[in-house]
C-alpha cells in the first residue's frame, strides 16, 4: 500500500480502512516509524480538506490521541459512528458560533453531544477520559454535584467580550472593551504562569461557560517591540486572544488612531505596539521572538529532535508539525517486546552500541561513535571512536568516571555480538570487576534496543518531572545555553586584539557543539583553520530560516590569509611548508590599520627593487611545458638582543611544494652548524684572548645561484600579465627546496675562493691561518667571526655580500653573548622567561632540582592519558622547547628533558607534572649560565657515567658524559641505551664508547682548526672499576662475564692502546657525569654544575665563580 497516495476524499470510513491497511503493511515489511510521527501524519491528511480542519486539529492538541496511529483511527471511527459516514462541514458549523456573545445580539450555539456510548472528539466541554456517556460509572451523584464549588481565589471571573466570526488563529489577539481581564488560550504566551484549580469565566451566554487554569504575565511582541500584561487569565478553550481594554487603561497604556484601518499603543507617550482595525474589531498579530519559525521548533531542534512526549516532560512547548528531519532521520524497524528486568539503580543495568562506519569522516577521522545507555535514567553518553578496536579503551574510562561519580559499580552490561564487545578484554574486565555482560542474539539488534525504557523510564520522569541528566547528575541542565548545531556564530574579538577603532568586532563561524559542562562553545572560523573553544552566553538566539548565530568570545589572534576575502575549507590536505629561514614565531598577522598596510607594501617594494637588482628572475613569455611555482609574501620582523622588534621587512616565498624531483629540483640537504663546534671555538677565544664578532647577510638565498630551471609565477606587486608571462629564476628565493643548499654552496665557495679552509669534522666551520689567523662558523645568514684583527675580512665579506655588522656577538642562535672581564657568558635567560609566560609559569614557586630526586617516569595509564587530554596542550611542544634549551647552555636539565622526551606519543598527567617541575627549577634559575674563562686548565677532560637498568619498564640503562676543553664546557650529552645491559659493568662499558667517538670526534675538530695543541692520551674518569678494569684489559679470556659484548664496543681497547685516550678512576662522589643519569639532589646537582662553570649570573658583568665542593 502506497502511504503517500493515501488521502481523504469525504468519506471517513473509507479513509480510516486505507490508514489501517497501510500500517499492516509497513508493519509487515519491518519498516520502523515513530507511534506519534505515525498519527500526525494520518491527522496531516485530513488537514488538507477544509471540512475536516477542526476535527483534526482537535485531536492534534490531544496527547491521548496522538501517542500511537491506533488511538488516533479509533477516535476517527468513534467520531464516523457519532456522525455517520457522510459527513457535515464542522467549520461552516461553528464559523458563526460564538463561544462569547455579542453585546447586541445573541447567536445560536452549536453543542456538540456525546451518544450511543461513545464519545463526541468535537465535544470540548470535558475530556474523553470523563464522558459520562462512555465511561456512566463516573458520573457525580446530585447532591455532590450541587455541593460542587470552585475553589480558587478567583471564584467567579466575569469577563464580557464580543464575538467574532474570524476562524482561530493562535496568533491573533483582540483588543476587548468589554472584558474585565486579558485571557490567553497559549500557554507558551505566559512568561510565569501560575497554575491553579479549575475557575470559572463567565460569557455573554448563561448556557456557555469557559474555566481558566491558571494567571500570570505575558508578552505581546509585535514587529520587534513587547508590551509586558499582568494578571493574565490561562483559559484553554477560549476561541480568540483576548486583551482588555478596561486593564490597559488601568495601566497608564492608550490607545491612538492613526488611520482608519491602523491604530498605536502607547505607554509614556511612547509607541510600544501598533494594530489594525477590522470588521469593527482591533487586532493585534502576535509575532513570537521575530521567530520565522515556532518556539517549540527552535527548542526541538535544540535539544537534538526529542519526541513530543519528551518536550512535554521538560515543560517546553512543543511544535506538533511533523518534522522533516525526524522523518529522515529516525525512521526505523518497530521495536521488539523488551525483555530487560527493571532497575533501581543507576549503572544496575548498561547498554553499548556502537554505530557505524560514517562516510565522510570527520575532520580528525573520526569514523564511528560508541553509545552508552544507562536503563535506570536513561541517560546517553556518546564517544567518537577512529576504529572499533577504540570500543574498550573508551568504555574503560566512561567506567571509571561514573563509577566514582556514582560511587557504586555496575552490575549488568548487555551488548550486541560485535568483535568490538566480545572478545577476551571485555571478558577479562569483566572478570575483574564482577559484573555480568550478556549479549543479544545474533543478527537481532532489536533485542538490545532497551524497549521498556519507554515503559518506565519516561513514565517515571512524567510523573516526576526529572529528565535523564537530572537523574544522572543530581543537578538541571542548563538549556537556555543551547544552540543548534550548525548555526551560524559570530566570534567577539577582543578590544585589545582590535588594530584599531573602526576595525571589525565579531568574525563569522559555525557551531560544531558544546564542551562537556556546555560552558563553551565549539565553534568553527570561517578565515583560518582553527577550532575554538568560546565561553557561552546567555544571549537568546533568533530563529531564522538558516540556523541563527550565537556570540562568543575570540580566545586568540589569528594569522589571516593574503587574501582575506577567501574562505578556505577545512579538508584532509597537507600543511604547506615553506623552507628557509622563515621563522615561525616572526611570521606577523595581516593588520587591519591603513598604516599597517602601507608599511607592507612599502616592504613588497624595497624586497621587489632588490629582486631586480640582485637579477634574480628574468621575465620570459609563458610556454605550455613550463611549471609554474606559486608565490606567496611573507612578512616578518627580527627581534634584537632586546626583544624589541626590529625592521619590518618582506619575504617572497616560493610554494615549494609544488615542485618535482629530478624537474626543477634534486638535492635538497644542506649542512648547518653544530653547538658543540661553536662552543669549542667559545672555549678556544676565552683562554687566547680572541674577538668574537658576528655579521648577518641580508636575503642571502638571493644571493645564491640556481642549477635547475624553475618558472616562478607572476607575484603580487609585478604589473605584468600573469597569463602571457612568468619569471624563470636565476637565483634561489626563499620556500624553494634546493635554496638552502644553493646558499651554502655560495658562501663555501667564496670563502674558499678568498683563502679560507673547511673543516672536515663540521662543514659549517672555517678558517684562514695568516698572521692574522681568522675562525669562521655559521648557520644560514648568521656568522660568528673569530681572531684578534677581524676587520679586513669584514671588508672582503662586504665587498661581495650586503652585510649588517652587528659587531661584538650578542644574540647568536638565540643565546645571549655576555662580555665579562673573565671571558664570556651564554645565557638564555630572556628564553626562559618568554617560556614561562608561554605556559602561565611566571609567579610559580621554585624548586631547586629539575625532577623529584629518585622519580622514574612511567607509561600513563588510560586516566591519566584522559586527564592529560583535557588539558589541551601540546606536550611535543612544550618538551621540544625544553630540548633547544638543554643542549643549547642549559645541561642540568638534560636528563629531565630525556625522560620526558621517551612519552612524546601518549603523554599523561604525571608527565606533564615533571615538566611544570622543569619549568619551576628553570624559574629559580634562569639567569644561570655557562661561563667560559680565560683559565689555566688546558687540553681535553671527560667524565663518563651510566645508570644501570633505569627504566623500570624496558630496564635500558641511560648514558650520560661531559666534555670540557680548557676547563670551559663544550660538549654534554644524555641518552637512554639501545640495548639491554646484563651488568653495571656493561653499562658503563656502552657509555665509555658513546663517549670514546665524541672524544675522536673532537680531537680532530681541534686538530683541523690548529685550536691548540692536546696532551696525549686524553683523561676519561669512570666511577665503576669493573669497565676500567675490562677497558684496559688485552683479551677476554680472564673475564668471561663480559664475552657476550658486541666486538664494536672493543674498539676501546684500541684506541687506549693507540695513547689517545687513558681511562681512570674517579670515586662516585667527584663523578661531574652523575647528574646526567639521574635526578639527583640538590647538594649533588650544584657541586657538578659549580665544577663545570654552570654558574648563576647575578647581573651584567658580575658572575659567581666558585668551584670549591659543597
Amino acid at each position: 500500500m502506497d502511504w503517500v497516495a493515501i488521502a481523504y476524499k469525504g468519506n471517513l470510513d473509507d479513509f480510516i480502512k486505507k490508514c489501517r491497511k497501510a500500517l499492516v503493511d509497513l508493519a509487515s515489511v519491518n519498516i520502523k516509524i515513530p507511534p506519534d510521527v505515525l498519527s500526525y501524519m494520518i491527522l496531516g491528511k485530513l488537514c488538507d480538506h477544509t471540512s475536516m480542519y477542526h476535527l483534526a486539529d482537535s485531536l492534534a492538541m490531544s496527547t491521548e490521541a496522538t501517542e500511537n496511529p491506533t488511538v488516533t483511527l479509533n477516535r476517527l471511527q468513534n467520531y464516523a459512528r457519532h456522525l455517520g459516514s457522510k459527513q457535515k462541514d464542522p467549520v461552516e458549523e461553528q464559523s458563526n458560533t460564538a463561544l462569547l456573545t455579542n453585546s447586541s445580539s445573541h447567536p445560536s450555539k452549536l453543542v456538540y453531544y456525546c451518544a450511543n456510548g461513545v464519545h463526541n472528539p468535537l465535544n470540548t466541554t470535558h475530556k474523553p477520559s470523563r464522558c459520562y456517556i462512555e465511561f456512566p460509572h463516573l458520573r457525580p451523584k446530585k447532591k455532590e454535584k450541587d455541593n460542587q464549588s470552585p475553589s480558587t481565589h478567583l471564584s467567579s471571573t466575569q469577563a464580557l467580550v464580543t464575538s467574532t466570526g474570524i476562524k482561530n488563529q493562535e496568533r491573533l489577539i483582540i483588543i476587548d472593551s468589554a472584558a474585565t481581564h486579558h485571557m490567553f488560550s497559549d500557554k507558551s504566551m505566559f512568561i510565569n504562569l501560575k497554575r491553579s484549580a479549575p475557575f470559572l469565566v463567565s460569557t455573554g451566554d448563561p448556557t456557555s461557560n469557559l474555566f481558566g487554569k491558571g494567571i500570570g504575565s505575558v508578552n505581546v511582541m509585535v514587529e520587534g517591540k513587547t508590551l509586558t500584561l499582568e494578571n493574565c487569565i490561562y483559559v484553554p478553550k477560549i476561541s480568540h486572544n483576548i486583551i482588555s481594554l478596561l486593564e490597559l487603561f488601568k495601566s497608564s497604556i492608550t490607545i491612538e488612531k492613526l488611520a482608519s484601518d491602523r491604530f498605536v499603543i502607547k505607554q509614556s507617550n511612547k509607541e510600544i505596539l501598533s494594530g489594525k482595525i477590522s470588521n469593527r474589531l482591533m487586532t493585534v498579530l502576535h509575532q513570537p521572538a521575530k521567530a520565522l519559525v515556532s518556539i517549540g521548533a527552535l527548542w526541538h531542534q535544540r535539544l537534538g529532535h526529542p519526541s513530543h512526549q519528551s518536550m512535554k516532560t521538560l515543560g517546553l512547548p512543543s511544535s506538533h508539525a511533523p518534522c522533516e528531519i525526524c522523518l529522515t532521520g529516525k525512521s526505523s524497524l518497530l521495536s521488539f517486546p523488551g525483555s530487560f528486568d527493571k532497575v533501581q539503580h543507576s549503572l544496575d543495568c548498561i547498554h553499548l552500541d556502537v554505530v557505524g562506519p560514517i562516510n565522510p569522516s570527520s575532520n580528525t577521522g573520526f569514523k564511528y561513535f560508541l553509545t552508552i545507555v544507562d536503563q535506570f535514567t536513561s541517560f546517553k553518553s556518546v564517544m567518537f571512536l577512529k576504529a572499533k578496536s577504540e570500543a574498550f579503551d573508551e568504555f574503560v574510562k566512561w567506567k571509571t568516571f561514573s563509577e566514582n561519580f556514582h560511587n557504586t559499580k555496575i552490575k549488568r552490561l548487555v551488548s550486541d555480538k560485535g568483535g568490538e564487545f566480545e572478545n577476551e578484554r571485555f571478558r577479562n574486565l569483566a572478570a575483574s570487576c564482577g559484573f555480568i555482560h550478556t549479549f543479544s542474539p545474533t543478527a537481532t539488534p532489536e533485542h538490545n534496543g532497551f524497549a521498556e525504557r519507554a515503559n518506565r523510564t519516561i513514565l517515571d520522569k512524567a510523573r516526576c518531572n526529572k529528565s535523564p541528566f537530572f537523574l544522572w547528575a543530581a543537578k538541571l541542565p542548563r538549556l537556555k545555553r543551547l544552540r543548534t548545531f550548525g548555526c551560524k556564530a559570530f566570534i567577539l574579538i577582543r578590544k585589545k586584539d582590535r588594530d584599531w577603532k573602526l576595525a571589525p568586532t565579531s568574525e563569522e563561524g559555525v557551531l560544531l557543539g558544546f564542551e562537556n559542562d556546555n560552558s563553551s562553545y565549539r565553534i568553527l572560523r570561517l578565515i583560518v583553520n582553527e577550532n575554538h573553544d568560546s565561553p557561552s552566553d546567555g544571549h537568546e538566539t533568533i530563529a531564522q530560516e538558516s540556523p541563527s548565530p550565537c556570540v562568543a568570545e575570540q580566545p586568540d589572534q589569528v594569522v589571516i590569509p593574503e587574501n582575506p576575502r577567501r574562505i578556505r575549507v577545512i579538508g584532509p590536505r597537507h600543511p604547506t611548508l615553506i623552507r628557509g629561514d622563515v621563522d615561525k614565531a616572526n611570521i606577523l598577522p595581516f593588520p587591519r590599520r591603513p598604516k599597517a598596510l602601507i608599511s607592507m607594501e612599502n616592504a613588497i617594494e624595497r624586497e621587489l627593487k632588490m629582486m631586480k637588482d640582485l637579477e634574480v628572475w628574468e621575465v620570459v613569455k609563458l610556454e605550455p611545458h613550463h611549471k609554474v611555482v606559486g608565490t606567496t609574501w611573507v612578512f616578518k620582523k627580527k627581534k634584537n638582543i632586546t626583544a624589541e622588534q626590529s625592521e619590518y621587512k618582506a619575504q617572497l616565498c616560493a610554494q615549494g611544494f609544488a615542485q618535482t624531483l629530478g624537474e626543477d629540483y634534486s638535492k635538497t640537504f644542506a649542512p648547518t652548524g653544530r653547538m658543540h663546534s661553536l662552543r669549542t671555538l667559545i672555549a678556544f677565544l676565552v683562554t687566547n684572548a680572541l674577538k668574537f664578532q658576528q655579521l648577518d647577510i641580508r636575503s642571502v638565498f638571493l644571493n645564491a645561484k640556481l642549477e635547475e630551471d624553475v618558472y616562478l609565477g607572476i607575484p603580487q606587486g609585478l604589473n605584468l600579465d600573469k597569463k602571457s608571462h612568468c619569471l624563470k629564476l636565476k637565483k634561489a628565493i626563499y620556500g624553494l627546496k634546493q635554496a638552502p643548499l644553493a646558499w651554502y654552496k655560495r658562501l663555501t665557495t667564496w670563502l674558499l675562493n678568498v683563502g679560507f679552509t673547511s673543516s672536515l669534522s663540521d662543514p659549517c666551520v672555517f678558517h684562514r691561518l695568516t698572521e692574522s689567523p681568522i675562525w669562521l662558523f655559521f648557520h644560514v645568514d648568521d656568522i660568528a667571526v673569530f681572531g684578534k684583527d677581524v676587520i679586513p675580512f669584514k671588508n672582503q665579506l662586504k665587498s661581495e655580500f650586503d652585510v649588517k655588522d652587528i659587531g661584538d656577538a650578542e644574540l647568536m642562535l638565540g643565546i645571549k653573548v655576555i662580555q665579562i672581564p673573565e671571558g664570556l657568558v651564554l645565557s638564555q635567560a630572556h628564553y626562559i622567561e618568554s617560556l614561562l609566560v608561554l605556559y602561565g609559569m611566571e609567579n610559580c614557586r621554585p624548586v631547586v632540582t629539575p625532577m623529584v630526586p629518585g622519580l622514574h617516569l612511567t607509561e600513563a595509564s588510560l586516566d591519566q592519558q584522559e586527564a592529560f587530554k583535557n588539558l589541551k596542550v601540546n606536550y611535543r611542544s612544550a618538551v621540544g622547547s625544553l630540548s633547544y634549551l638543554s643542549t643549547a647552555t642549559r645541561p642540568d636539565i638534560s636528563f629531565a628533558v630525556s625522560s620526558l622526551s621517551q612519552f612524546l606519543e601518549l603523554p599523561g598527567i604525571e608527565h606533564w607534572k615533571a615538566f611544570l617541575h622543569v619549568l619551576r627549577y628553570l624559574r629559580g634559575t634562569a639567569q644561570q649560565s655557562l661561563v667560559y674563562h680565560g683559565g689555566k686548565e688546558k687540553g681535553v677532560q671527560s667524565y663518563s657515567d651510566a645508570n644501570w637498568g633505569n627504566c623500570p619498564q624496558t630496564r635500558r640503562s641511560i648514558t650520560g658524559f661531559v666534555i670540557t676543553f680548557n676547563g670551559c664546557l663544550v660538549v654534554w650529552k644524555t641518552r637512554k641505551q639501545p640495548t639491554v645491559s646484563l651488568s653495571t659493568a656493561e653499562a658503563e662499558y656502552k657509555a665509555l664508547t658513546d663517549l670514546t667517538t665524541e672524544l675522536l670526534w673532537l680531537r680532530q675538530f681541534i686538530k683541523e682548526l690548529s685550536l691548540g695543541l692536546i696532551n696525549f692520551p686524553i683523561d676519561v674518569f669512570s666511577d665503576n672499576q669493573a669497565c676500567i678494569n675490562t677497558a684496559n684489559s688485552d683479551s677476554n679470556s680472564n673475564n668471561r662475564r663480559m664475552k657476550h659484548v658486541e666486538i664494536q664496543l672493543h674498539f676501546i681497547r684500541e684506541v687506549i692502546n693507540q695513547k689517545k685516550i687513558r681511562v681512570t678512576y674517579v670515586p662516585t662522589h667527584d663523578m661531574l657525569a652523575d647528574f646526567m643519569t639521574k635526578s639527583v639532589g640538590r647538594t649533588a646537582l650544584n657541586r657538578c654544575l659549580g665544577a663545570l662553570h654552570v654558574l648563576c649570573l647575578r647581573a651584567r658583568g658580575d658572575v659567581e665563580i666558585n668551584t670549591t665542593d659543597e
